[in-house]
């Protein structure tokens, strides 16, 4: 029998290509190629009760994983995988960029996207709202029942990024109970054109051709509108 290392513990053994931990180091992801993303249930103390040994894995058809990563508070997994017309179940078109619930495993949302990157989807610090950087556009959804609730519109724009943690918002004093989230974005430079970092502030800076549906009642207040 296998045994650990002195001061640490085997929590799975097997062809393993990758593996993550939750950020509040509760559970420990694993990708083992032969079987799919295998989930460690880290809560408990008991080194039995960490340790897998199940060949079960907690993401169905995601032997062909290659990326993953967790959302700010570790509520959802992301994932990519290479591009496929066909998947386990002879389903076509599904998206291979695929939103997990790390609680129960069950998919969420799927979106296509070829380049090998995790980074066009990015959850808001308190994991309220997804934003998913398209082709011109940054579509933004409440990540609760992903219905879309806002864009920003850039022509061009390349990546984008929203902070992990909660900062002090630089700009006016927001009112009580208004969320609100800063966000950079990057369009490179092209043809004699320089490249260009914006920062936007959801829902009510996002730039000139960018909409949402969260609306202020009081239209009298500047710090409100959309710039």
């Amino acid at each position: 029998s296998k045994k650990p290392s002195q001061g640490g513990q085997i929590l799975y053994a097997g062809k393993t290509t990758f593996h993550l931990l939750s950020p509040n180091g509760s559970a420990a992801f694993i990708h083992d190629a032969s079987v799919g993303l295998i989930k460690c249930d880290l809560s408990s103390t008991t080194t039995a009760s960490a340790t897998s040994t199940t060949k079960t894995p907690f993401l169905q058809n995601s032997k062909a994983i290659q990326l993953a990563k967790c959302s700010p508070r570790g509520s959802y997994l992301l994932t990519w995988e290479r591009p496929s017309k066909l998947d386990d179940n002879n389903n076509s078109n599904n998206g291979n960029l695929k939103v997990w619930s790390a609680a129960n495993g069950a998919l969420l949302q799927s979106f296509s996207c070829k380049k090998a990157t995790l980074e066009t989807v990015q959850w808001t610090h308190d994991e309220q709202c997804v934003f998913h950087c398209v082709t011109n556009e940054i579509h933004i959804y409440a990540a609760n029942d992903w219905k879309r609730v806002g864009k920003v519109r850039s022509q061009g724009v390349a990546s984008f990024s929203l902070p992990a943690h909660k900062g002090i918002d630089p700009n006016a004093t927001v009112k009580s109970g208004e969320k609100k989230y800063l966000l950079t974005t990057f369009v490179p430079g092209i043809k004699g054109k320089p490249a260009r970092v914006d920062m936007l502030r959801y829902p009510d800076r996002m730039g000139r051709d960018s909409s949402s549906t969260v609306v202020d009642n009081d239209s009298s207040n500047d710090e409100n509108k959309v710039v």
